[in-house]
């Protein structure tokens, strides 16, 4: 079963949503989590991303979660409106720290900002059960009303 982590960066993005949107993607991440070769949650690939590795998940139908998708697992990102969403998975690429393992996000060269935004090392949490989610959007302040 591929192994399903969500990022510091994920759960920052996700803390900013209102409140209807946070419960919707909670709702996602639980069936992610529990059924992650669910027909409806067939990664869509970012057309004209640096980094080959980084997927799209329809949340709704103007939601996206961002992610790294590779042999060791899916790693969430971010989560914004549509627009939103896929122009910061275009302006990004994610690498492996070679010495650490540690994901590492870094503007993509020649995105608008790739001047002034530099490295960022991400908070990777795996993320197996419902309860692993509900302790993880809760340290988060973020409503969701799954039941652990």
């Amino acid at each position: 079963m591929p192994r399903i982590s969500i990022t510091d960066s994920f759960l920052e993005a996700l803390a900013e949503l209102d409140p209807a949107d946070a419960k919707r993607v909670a709702l996602f991440l639980n069936k992610l989590v529990h059924a992650p070769q669910a027909a409806s949650l067939r990664p869509e690939i970012v057309h004209d991303a640096a980094d080959r590795a980084v997927r799209s998940f329809k949340v709704t139908h103007d939601l996206r979660a961002i992610a790294r998708v590779g042999d060791e697992g899916t790693a969430l990102l971010f989560v914004a409106r549509h627009d939103r969403a896929y122009a910061w998975a275009r302006g990004r690429c994610i690498d492996c720290h070679p010495d650490t393992g540690e994901l590492v996000l870094r503007p993509a060269p020649g995105a608008p900002d790739a001047q002034t935004a530099g490295e960022r090392r991400l908070k990777v949490t795996p993320c197996s059960t419902t309860s692993d989610l509900c302790r993880l959007l809760a340290e988060y302040g973020i409503e969701h009303g799954l039941a652990p």
